[in-house]
């Protein structure tokens, strides 16, 4: 049994209930090795969007597929698969933009203008023009043309006279068009899409709910074709050599290979380190929190497969690292020839972590046990405080464990002198000891209706955005001073900047002054 087979069937779920699924397929005809297929089939089997797969579109779509050899013609294929994996990549990036449209709960229009009418561009342009032209070669192969186009109008044109209508029917022209050119009103009534017709304008009045009714059949529609391809890979995998096709394809099907249900391989990429050797850099993204132990196992063993195959020398590295909810992004690294001494069993998995201890090639956070709202915390915005004298504003948590922090821009267009400063600047300071904090889903910190034990304050003459005007340079005349508040009078915060300014410490403010200021 394979490592990832393991893995799903023990640490996660839905195994079983995939594999059955994928033997009632249309032309299922047994295969053991699952580990390329899998993991793809349990997102539309049971992932939030793509379970809601359009099982028509599908059926339709894989009966177009096998209707010509396509994979005898390796030109043809590959561009195939180039289109899959171009769709497949932009169409992941917008589903995590539909789940904060799912958690959004403002007003209908601001969801409308933010999301609903955004993402069905996204979706038209990104990834089904993309799938469509997949059918291109498909009709191409049959009438030994070439039907390739370039933009949406002209690929549905072309289809539509070759009996595309179950998945053409998901879109409207009218509303393709005026969207491309951005000639549309929302309002309390819904929305209004004005097109042209050769010299006259027209428009098209419809709902909000019909709009993001439209949106997710739209959805449901690409999620068809998706499915019908995998269906098609899978039936066909016998006959497609992977090691065969460009790189950017083969690292699209390394990735679903080292993936698991809920362990995503998101990055597999090679850099240069010296002369003789690399670093190969895997990315894993898990949707659910794995502790310390449960990191190196799954790290070594995907090192090991790596190392299967992979042409590494053994003075490379493989650098793996984790992502996800509640925990910051860890990583490990491992050299490549004591991957090797553990296949053979010549080290243990104890002794491997301890050379990459002693080596200090991992950093390994532990999965936060706090109760969080990952919405709200992804989101939190602490506003801006507004006064006569002063505004602080960009006001950011930058707490730890033991300590609450907090960090802020201040901009005092009045001051003319350091005694000005001094005198605005314990009210500036109590006004942020106040602020309640509430900490973050991947880290553990000190948060609450406490006094901050540090602030961090950087100071300018007038407002501006990012740029020469907030540099840290006593050049910069627009920079006053960068002062830290600390209830211990530690100062913990340091920057190599500062030595360019003038110190001074007053109670519980140390201020490094611009020296021009």
């Amino acid at each position: 049994m394979s490592f990832i087979k393991w893995w799903e069937t023990t640490q996660e779920n839905h195994y079983d209930d995939v594999l059955n699924n994928i033997k009632d397929l249309k032309d299922y005809n047994g295969h053991d090795n699952h580990e390329f297929s899998i993991q793809i089939f349990e997102e539309y089997y049971f992932r939030n969007f793509k379970k809601y797969f359009n099982r028509n579109v599908e059926n339709f779509s894989y009966n177009k597929l096998c209707s010509v050899d396509l994979i005898a013609d390796t030109t043809k294929m590959h561009l195939f698969l180039e289109n899959l994996v171009i769709s497949e990549r932009n169409f992941n990036h917008i589903l995590l933009s539909l789940e904060l449209m799912e958690a959004f709960n403002g007003d209908s229009q601001l969801k409308t203008k933010i999301f609903i009418l955004p993402l069905y561009n996204q979706l038209l342009n990104d990834v089904y023009t993309h799938l469509l032209k997949n059918y291109l070669i498909i009709e191409g192969i049959k009438e030994n043309k070439n039907l390739m186009q370039k933009t949406l109008t002209p690929i549905v044109e072309c289809l539509s006279k070759r009996e595309y209508d179950l998945i053409l029917s998901h879109t409207d022209n009218n509303i393709r068009n005026s969207l491309s050119h951005g000639n549309y009103i929302i309002d309390n009534n819904g929305i209004t899409f004005k097109y042209r017709k050769g010299q006259e304008v027209h428009q098209l009045e419809i709902e909000i709910y019909t709009m993001e009714d439209s949106l997710y059949s739209l959805l449901d529609c690409i999620s068809g074709v998706f499915f019908s391809i995998y269906h098609f890979l899978l039936v066909n995998r016998k006959n497609l050599n992977i090691d065969s096709l460009p790189e950017e394809i083969q690292l699209h099907f390394k990735k679903h290979i080292l993936s698991t249900f809920n362990n995503k391989c998101i990055d597999y990429f090679t850099i240069s380190i010296g002369n003789e050797s690399k670093q190969l850099n895997v990315g894993c993204n898990s949707s659910i929190d794995l502790d310390e132990s449960s990191r190196i196992f799954f790290s070594q063993e995907i090192a090991k497969m790596i190392v299967d195959f992979e042409q590494l020398n053994s003075k490379d590295n493989i650098n793996i690292s984790f992502t996800s909810p509640k925990t910051i992004k860890s990583f490990i690294r491992y050299r490549v020839e004591d991957i090797v001494k553990l296949s053979l069993g010549e080290i243990s998995n104890e002794e491997l972590i301890q050379i990459t201890t002693k080596e200090q090639n991992l950093m390994l956070w532990p999965v936060n046990d706090e109760n969080r709202n990952l919405i709200e915390d992804t989101f939190r915005v602490y506003p801006p405080i507004i006064k006569e004298e002063y505004t602080i504003s960009d006001i950011k948590d930058i707490s730890i464990e033991d300590a609450k922090r907090l960090k802020g821009q201040v901009f005092l267009s009045r001051v003319n002198r350091r005694s000005h400063v001094k005198r605005i600047i314990n009210s500036i300071i109590q006004d942020l000891l106040k602020i309640k904090n509430y900490g973050f889903s991947n880290n553990k910190v000190k948060h609450g209706s406490m006094p901050a034990d540090i602030i961090y304050l950087q100071l300018y003459r007038n407002e501006v955005r990012h740029g020469k005007e907030r540099a840290l340079y006593p050049s910069n005349r627009n920079f006053i001073a960068v002062i830290q508040y600390d209830l211990s009078k530690q100062f913990p915060i340091k920057n190599q900047f500062f030595r360019h300014l003038s110190h001074s410490k007053e109670g519980n403010i140390e201020y490094f002054w611009n020296p021009n200021f």
